[in-house]
């Protein structure tokens, strides 16, 4: 599916940020990343970042590392910071919250909670999750030292049985994961510099 929306999860001290629909909009009322439509000849990538800056007032350059689409076409990207930002909302929203993964604000976007809850990696502690995590990263194109880093970060933060498992959904694994995969992208971006 050709994406027709972008946005950012951006993850930080093991938080993540989410702003809360305005009643009037679409999905009103429901908490999700910053984002919006895509404008014609903009790259998701494009409209992720221009769309964050419209609606937090944060203008993020930072790498973004593609995490999912959704089936209503929200293509989502992650992006891991070393500092976190207080957002200034626009009209489109009206609250916003950096949350915990076993602290989640209620009622998410529907279609983000499922494929949060259905991202590829494999959570665990043992060798072989990490191996499988390794192979499914340079399966997706990832540069091999790239896919260890994400790997062993992943494992590294590995835990228990989410607490806060919602509609059947493993969420607190699932975030764990992503936030494996920025923390990953982030440790190669400071290594370039």
């Amino acid at each position: 599916m050709t994406p027709s929306a972008a946005g950012v999860m951006f993850m930080h001290g093991g938080r993540v940020l989410w702003l809360k629909r305005r009643p009037s909009a679409v999905q009103g009322g429901r908490w999700g990343f910053p984002g919006g439509t895509i404008e014609q000849d903009e790259s998701p990538e494009e409209a992720a970042r221009r769309e964050t800056k419209e609606e937090t007032g944060y203008d993020y350059t930072g790498p973004l590392t593609p995490l999912f689409t959704t089936k209503d076409g929200f293509q989502c990207f992650g992006a891991a910071l070393a500092d976190g930002f207080v957002p200034e909302l626009n009209d489109e929203h009206t609250a916003s919250r950096w949350a915990a993964y076993d602290d989640l604000p209620e009622p998410v976007i529907p279609s983000t909670l499922t494929e949060l809850a259905n991202m590829p990696l494999i959570e665990g502690k043992s060798d072989k999750a990490r191996s499988e995590n390794i192979k499914k990263e340079i399966e997706a194109g990832k540069d091999p030292k790239q896919a260890a880093a994400i790997a062993y970060s992943v494992q590294r933060k590995a835990g228990g049985k989410d607490k806060a498992a919602k509609d059947g959904y493993d969420v607190q694994a699932a975030l764990m994961a992503l936030t494996g995969i920025a923390d990953g992208c982030l440790v190669m971006d400071r290594k370039r510099k």
